[in-house]
């Protein structure tokens, strides 16, 4: 336990230089070409879109948060600006870019000409400021045939609040399937070129729609506070080769997080909490954890280590994809995914005492190839925790499991918080799920060594404990 209470000071402390005590530094692919340069708003330019206007690739655009706020739109082009970075001054306070009136981003990255163009943010903060502007980053791609990536956007202790969505990475997929219903893929609309987001310790809050919506998109999510959004937190279409690690998702609405037609993705050390009825479904939908619809050309998605609790619905609902080919050829797309050593608390709608959906929901959907595998999880209820499958003698059911200092509802960090002082209080909280010396969890995971702890604060042997802090993703520090 000191070990764990250590740990706790010294996250607070560092999660709260997130909130501009002390900065994110990941040094610029250009940095020492010929002619680059550092461009200071205000001193050089009193705007920052001024100063990203007159940026060359390479160039550095620094901000002097303390003259802040700065209501800005920003525009990004790919035959200006292949690479740029656009961050807050070292050592000084998170500069905040505020939405124009009347328009519908706060930045604009727009590559539809298909060259290689990467763009990071580094310690800003992008606010709506009531206008709700449809996006607060916006990307758009161009139709290629190859699968490369060809933008690239870096989010580093970043946050964006009060948007309708807070980032968009290419065009919506979305489409009625052949029966009529919305949520298939429309398999065409995936000819855009692959956009890399490489998104850590950043916080996104607050959408009216959606926290993040990315398609066709490789790269990793991790260290992220993504919460209060009215519908969902994070939606991927066609993500592959992705990792969405060490995240807090929270307060999302149908489904916090859905990844449908997924390829090699790996899910792991997540909390995933209070997804909340969506009452603008008819009928209305309880909300889901984590969804996986589908697999991309036979990729498996790995779900380890994960904690899901309170949701209310299923914690984890996996099925088949539906993909629209032509207007009268639709087709299942499998679904192919590894579950193991995560922790399933109280999720499932409750009347009374009774819970109307499970802890972990799976439908093949009359779909051939699925392959879905259960193994070494943890089902505090002891009523109908799977829907779907059998469970095999690995899985605890009907187990509580023993964490030092689990988190009420009321201790999240309320919506109207500044979005990196809430990520901060989130992760502190996030060390109450921590195993207690007792608990039946730990070393209680897939024995083989290549799941072993990692580091952190692990219990026990080196064999992999259940839920977050254990598996080799073990330690949240990193």
């Amino acid at each position: 336990m000191s070990n764990l209470c250590n740990w706790t000071r010294q996250r607070e402390g560092a999660l709260l230089m997130f909130c501009g005590l002390a900065f994110v530094n990941i040094g610029d692919p250009m940095a020492g070409a010929a002619g680059a340069r550092t461009i200071s708003v205000p001193g050089d330019y009193y705007t920052i879109d001024a100063a990203v206007d007159a940026a060359r690739s390479g160039d550095v655009v620094e901000i002097d948060g303390s003259q802040g706020p700065f209501e800005d739109d920003l525009e990004f082009q790919a035959y200006q600006h292949q690479v740029l970075t656009v961050r807050s001054r070292p050592k000084g306070p998170t500069a905040v870019i505020l939405a124009r009136p009347g328009k519908n981003y706060i930045a604009e990255i727009d590559n539809r000409a298909n060259t290689v163009m990467r763009i990071t943010f580094e310690n800003l903060i992008f606010d709506g400021n009531g206008e709700n502007p449809t996006y607060g980053i916006r990307i758009y791609t161009g139709s290629v045939e190859d699968k490369e990536p060809r933008t690239t956007l870096d989010l580093h202790g970043v946050a964006i609040t009060d948007c309708s969505t807070g980032l968009q990475s290419g065009s919506t997929t979305g489409v009625h399937g052949c029966d009529g219903n919305w949520g298939a893929v429309n398999w065409g609309a995936l000819d855009q070129h692959t956009v890399r987001l490489q998104i850590t310790d950043s916080a996104i809050t607050n959408c009216s729609k959606d926290g993040i919506r990315g398609y066709d998109v490789v790269g990793n999510i991790e260290r992220c506070f993504i919460a209060y959004h009215g519908n969902q937190a994070v939606h991927t279409t066609a993500a592959r080769s992705f990792a969405f690690r060490h995240n807090i998702v929270a307060w999302g609405h149908s489904s916090s997080v859905h990844f449908q037609l997924a390829g090699d993705v790996d899910i792991r050390n997540n909390i995933f909490t209070m997804a909340q009825l969506n009452q603008a479904k008819r009928p209305p939908q309880r909300g889901f954890g984590l969804v996986l619809g589908g697999s991309l050309d036979g990729g498996r998605t790995r779900i380890h280590n994960n904690l899901f609790v309170g949701n209310t619905g299923a914690g984890a609902k996996i099925n088949p994809a539906q993909v629209v080919i032509s207007a009268d050829d639709c087709r299942g797309f499998p679904v192919v995914a590894d579950v193991r050593n995560n922790i399933f608390v109280a999720n499932g709608q409750r009347t009374g005492r009774e819970s109307t959906d499970p802890d972990f929901s799976y439908s093949p959907g009359g779909i051939q190839g699925n392959h879905v595998t259960l193994g070494h999880n943890l089902f505090q209820s002891s009523r109908k925790p799977v829907t779907g499958l059998k469970l095999d003698p690995t899985n605890f059911v009907g187990v509580n499991p023993g964490f030092q200092d689990p988190v009420e509802p009321g201790e999240m960090p309320p919506a109207a918080a500044d979005p990196l002082t809430a990520m901060a209080r989130a992760r502190v909280l996030a060390a109450g799920y921590a195993l207690s010396a007792s608990s039946p969890a730990i070393d209680a995971g897939d024995p083989r060594p290549i799941l072993n702890d990692g580091g952190g604060d692990p219990q026990g042997t080196p064999r992999g404990d259940l839920g977050i802090y254990g598996g080799p993703g073990s330690d949240w520090t990193h």
